[in-house]
């Protein structure tokens, strides 16, 4: 049975999320919905906050203990407290979008060149293209249920790359990246799209998460079909 009210299950980040949550503990107030959700650090919750801006910030500042990462709109961080935000001792911030569609983009040029990367014989390489054009990200190449794809040149080396989980209630794709004296020739929209294709057609969704300054990766994945559903600002301890 779901933990989350009957008005919030629907929105998109709530369905594809819930089913990972450990633990939730839902708390409302008019228009705002906040979960905080057991980590696999002892003793730490994650938060999500989504919805009213001025309810969000009155649940957040009933919040107690110590939590490894706050997530709400901008502006119920702005509704708060200058002291109600310290007391939350999150220094750490990031801004970025959580990005949807449901249509399949038109296919790009180059797209022959996308395929699967063979981990068990290409990681090493996988991991090089991470360290070199992305190497903050938070999309492991360990991580649980991922699938990775490469654009590969005419002599099988890996220009550019993406991460895709979940593969049930939605494909996530994380860790885009190109290499510099690659980008600007529109491989890594030929790798978005063609796996975008394929997130569509295994579960209906495909989403992503793209930093808020990143004007240009928004730009492009707006050209492909996806949307702003949701505009988060992180904050972690220090």
């Amino acid at each position: 049975m779901s933990a989350v009210p009957a008005e919030w299950a629907e929105h998109p980040l709530v369905r594809v999320s819930e089913p990972t949550w450990r633990s939730p503990q839902v708390e409302r107030a008019p228009g705002a919905l906040l979960v905080t959700m057991a980590t696999e650090d002892p003793g730490r919750r994650a938060a999500l906050g989504l919805g009213d801006a001025v309810g969000l910030a009155r649940l957040a500042t009933r919040l107690r203990g110590e939590l490894s990462v706050l997530t709400m709109p901008p502006e119920a961080w702005d509704a708060m407290g200058p002291d109600d935000v310290a007391r939350l001792a999150l220094p750490t911030r990031a801004r970025w979008e959580w990005m949807v569609t449901h249509v399949a983009p038109e296919p790009r040029p180059g797209e022959s060149h996308v395929r699967e990367v063979d981990m068990s014989r290409e990681r090493e390489a996988l991991a090089d293209l991470q360290r070199r054009a992305l190497p903050n990200t938070y999309t492991s190449l360990d991580r649980p249920g991922t699938r990775w794809f490469g654009w590969y040149d005419d002599e099988g080396a890996i220009r550019s790359m993406a991460g895709a989980g979940d593969w049930v209630h939605e494909v996530h794709l994380g860790s885009v990246a190109t290499e510099q004296s690659w980008r600007g020739r529109g491989i890594g929209a030929a790798l978005t799209a063609a796996v975008t294709r394929m997130g569509l057609a295994a579960t209906g969704q495909v989403s992503l998460g793209v930093y808020a300054a990143n004007s240009r990766a928004i730009a492009l994945y707006e050209r492909l079909g996806f949307t702003v559903a949701y505009s988060a600002d992180s904050r972690r301890p220090g």
